[in-house]
C-alpha cells in the first residue's frame, strides 16, 4: 500500500498484487519492479560530491512526502539505497515494515525514520563511510568531511548529534519535510 501511495516518487514500481494459496496456506504477494541501480552502500567510494548531495536531496523528498501522507517507513537503511548514476535518480527498496495511516501531526511516530537517516547522512558526508554502530552519530568537523562537500546544512548536525538515541526534549527536532528544506538549499536547487 506504501508503494501505491508513493509511486513515482523514487520507490519500486508495484506491478500486480494479490493472495495465492500454496500447499494449503494462504500468502499475500507483490510483483514489483526490478531495480537496477547501484547499491549506494557498496559503492560510497565511487560517488561524487554531487551525487552524495543528490541523493540526500532526493532521499528526504521522499521521506517528507511519506511522512506527509502519513507513512513510516520503519526500516530506513543505507543498503535499501539505489542510484542510478545515468539518470540521476534514487530508489529506495523494502518497504515491508512500513506503517500506513499514522497522523503526521504525531512527531513522535516519524523519529525512528529521522533517527536511521541520521546513519544515511553521516555515511554519505564522512571519509569514514558507512559507521559501526556507535551511541552517535554526530558529524566531525569539516576536516573529517568528504572533500568538495559544501558546508553541512545545521539541520544535518543537529538530527546527527542526537541520533540514534530519541531526541532530547533540549534538541531542536527537524522534520523529514524540514531536512528536505535544508537539503535544497545546501544544493542550491
Amino acid at each position: 500500500e506504501a508503494l501505491q501511495v508513493l509511486k513515482g516518487l523514487g520507490v519500486p514500481e508495484v506491478y500486480d498484487s494479490g493472495e495465492a494459496e500454496y500447499d494449503s496456506t494462504n500468502y499475500f504477494y507483490s510483483v514489483l519492479e526490478y531495480v537496477e541501480g547501484i547499491q549506494v552502500e557498496k559503492n560510497l567510494a565511487s560517488l561524487t560530491a554531487s551525487e552524495r548531495i543528490e541523493i540526500l536531496t532526493q532521499f528526504f523528498h521522499l521521506l517528507a512526502e511519506a511522512h506527509q501522507r502519513g507513512i513510516v517507513n520503519g526500516d530506513i537503511a543505507l543498503k535499501h539505497l539505489f542510484w542510478y548514476q545515468d539518470k540521476k535518480q534514487l530508489v529506495v527498496v523494502d518497504w515491508g515494515s512500513a506503517k500506513v495511516g499514522v497522523d503526521p501531526q504525531q512527531k513522535t511516530e516519524f523519529a525512528d525514520d529521522l533517527a536511521r537517516a541520521a546513519a544515511i547522512i553521516f555515511s554519505l558526508v564522512t571519509r569514514n563511510e558507512y559507521p559501526v554502530p556507535m551511541k552517535s552519530f554526530a558529524l566531525p568537523d569539516e576536516s573529517g568531511l568528504y572533500p568538495e562537500l559544501p558546508k553541512l546544512p545545521i539541520e544535518f548536525r543537529n538530527i546527527c548529534f542526537w541520533a540514534p538515541r530519541t531526541a532530547p526534549e533540549s534538541a531542536p527536532y527537524h522534520t523529514a519535510l524540514e531536512l528536505f528544506e535544508a537539503s535544497k538549499r545546501w544544493d542550491g536547487t
